[in-house]
């Protein structure tokens, strides 16, 4: 079979769920060489494929578009990711619970406490509801329709160059839960960041930030990391390494490392009491804090190359 064909179908079935693909594969196959004939030249195959229509269009033939909040090609990956989130976070939030009320002695019943804890688990579970809802509702709604697709000689001819390199889902998933745990811990610090404190036996904890100054980076925190939500489930979703989810991807690294170097260093942030428990000048510990942006930058630059490796030079999968 010609390669163009086998990009063609390739192309095509990618738009499908995977229960689909393979029946669809198997018709494409037999239908394409049908109408081609034997030994066709590249002329016939081209005016075939341009004749069938785009990849995107001619999938959608083989199912229907009907309006969800999430469609049914991306439900059962919308469902496997917040399975996953699910599983972590919820044992992680009565974690979190309960690692507070070790940190802080509380002064109610223990059946009390055992009630907040099961709470936080309930909290963390809507949370995480919401959060993966809305990504894969976002992503979803925002699909290019087919009809504005442009689909000529030029299009057909750079399937093969633009079909990308697989990108690891194992690697994505995790990701994903990753950046779950982060928003979890995000929204616990937004009412419990006296909690992220330095801790000793001679003194009382004491706060590394000042509480009211610290909410409004807490929420442009849960910002940054939704968006990156975002990208990891565009690229679940896409599957292969394209130069737009190249792009978006290093712009996204690139916002998250600048706003975590710019959070680090708002020295008014960090309460007075911190450097002196610590024994350290004002100097010395802005020392230490730029060098820990400057750890921050090297990892978004290592992120962004290993990015672009994949997506670039590394071998097709």
């Amino acid at each position: 079979m010609d390669d163009l064909i086998k990009r063609y179908i390739a192309e095509t079935i990618h738009h499908l769920s995977v229960g689909e693909r393979a029946d669809v594969q198997q018709e494409l196959e037999a239908n394409i060489l049908d109408m081609v004939g034997e030994s066709p030249d590249v002329e016939t195959i081209e005016e075939t494929l341009l004749a069938l229509g785009s990849p995107a269009s001619l999938a959608s033939q083989y199912r229907g578009r009907p309006h969800h909040l999430i469609g049914p090609d991306t439900f059962p990956l919308y469902w496997k990711v917040l399975c996953i989130v699910l599983l972590i976070a919820a044992p992680l939030a009565a974690l979190f619970s309960i690692i507070g009320f070790i940190i802080t002695p509380p002064t109610i019943a223990l059946a009390e406490m055992v009630a907040r804890t099961f709470a936080a688990a309930g909290g963390a579970v809507v949370l995480v509801f919401f959060w993966v809802t809305i990504a894969f509702a976002l992503v979803d709604a925002q699909q290019i329709p087919v009809a504005a697709e442009v689909w000529d000689r030029a299009t057909l001819r750079a399937l093969e160059e633009k079909a990308g390199k697989a990108i690891k889902t194992s690697s994505v998933i995790g990701d994903l839960v990753a950046l779950a745990i982060g928003l979890l811990a995000l929204t616990f610090l937004m009412t419990n960041s006296d909690l992220l404190a330095l801790y000793s036996k001679e003194h009382a904890p004491i706060p590394l930030f000042i509480a009211v100054r610290l909410r409004p980076y807490l929420i442009a925190a849960m910002a940054v990391a939704f968006l990156s939500f975002l990208v990891a489930i565009i690229k679940l979703i896409r599957r292969r390494w394209s130069a737009s989810i190249l792009v978006i991807s290093s712009g996204v690294t690139i916002i998250t490392t600048a706003f975590w170097v710019f959070f680090l260093t708002r020295w008014n942030l960090y309460t007075p009491d911190l450097l002196a428990s610590l024994a350290l000048t004002q100097p010395r510990w802005q020392f230490t804090i730029r060098s820990l942006c400057g750890f921050c930058i090297l990892m978004g630059a290592i992120t962004i190359g290993t990015e672009c490796y994949h997506a670039l030079w590394k071998e097709r999968v």
